[in-house]
């Protein structure tokens, strides 16, 4: 009996050390805030919240690896907290500051885009350096990814 209570003990420690080591995410990006520090792709595309996704071309699995080579060149990147095979989150710091930006893509295997969203964590206003930053993403990529002016 004594056995068994201990062999449940672990196996209860065990899930949670599982659980708080790898964290599910679903697979969606989550809203802007009301807040103007936030853009998303995934926003109505009447909102000031809203930049296009990133289009690309070809096999999703490829783009996927394009991505996420091309995002340590970019100005301000600071790590990729965590990938996954259809999102990424991804921090940047700001230049003028060093504040940390959260900034998140999902692959959209079917519309063969790539969403994105960049929030700042701290403020209300962002002057517009989440839009550039993901413009200037954008920019650097290169094929499979298009860019539609």
């Amino acid at each position: 009996m004594r056995g068994a209570r201990l062999l449940i003990g672990v196996g209860f420690a065990a899930a949670a050390v599982l659980l708080a080591v790898a964290p599910v995410y679903a697979a969606s990006l989550d809203p802007c805030p009301q807040s103007p520090n936030c853009v998303s792709s995934v926003e109505p595309p009447d909102r000031e919240n809203y930049i296009a996704p990133l289009a690309f071309q070809g096999p999703p699995d490829v783009a996927w690896k394009v991505l996420q080579e091309t995002l340590p060149t970019i100005e301000g990147f600071y790590e990729i907290r965590w990938a996954g095979v259809e999102m990424l989150h991804a921090v940047f710091k700001t230049s003028f500051f060093g504040f940390k930006d959260d900034v998140q893509f999902l692959v959209d295997a079917k519309r063969s885009v790539i969403q994105v969203r960049s929030e700042s964590r701290i403020g209300w206003f962002d002057f517009g350096v989440n839009r550039d930053r993901l413009e200037r993403i954008r920019r650097a990529l290169p094929p499979p990814f298009v860019h539609v002016p």
